[in-house]
């Protein structure tokens, strides 16, 4: 299985993504009630997160995976639906890898 080393192209598209934080990247973390705030020590910016999106990235730097895998392990957690979750996480990854707080790299197949 290769790390978070960025994207790869090509035949490796129909691999799966697997969402991780940046290699550089380390979150320092405050939440309140609905609210998340996470400090990013290699960009130095702050920046402010709704509850989902805080679990998601919180769940991203516990454990990598992919987005289904993520929806799983957060409906598990928050009691939500897994499917609902599916294309709300995949904005808020898409969202991550923008600000620099996570990235998809191609979990390779044995």
């Amino acid at each position: 299985m290769s790390g978070c080393n960025g994207r790869k192209n090509g035949a490796e598209k129909a691999l799966e993504e697997r969402w991780c934080l940046p290699a550089d990247v380390e979150l320092l973390w405050q939440s309140w009630d609905d609210e998340v705030i996470v400090y990013n020590t290699a960009s130095g910016q702050t920046h402010l997160l709704d509850a989902l999106s805080g679990a998601a990235l919180k769940e991203i730097e516990s454990r990598p995976g992919t987005i289904p895998q993520l929806a799983k392990r957060l409906s598990d957690t928050l009691g939500l639906d897994s499917r609902a979750l599916l294309d709300r996480l995949a904005d808020i990854c898409n969202h991550f890898d923008n600000l620099g707080l996570a990235e998809p790299s191609i979990r390779e197949r044995p």
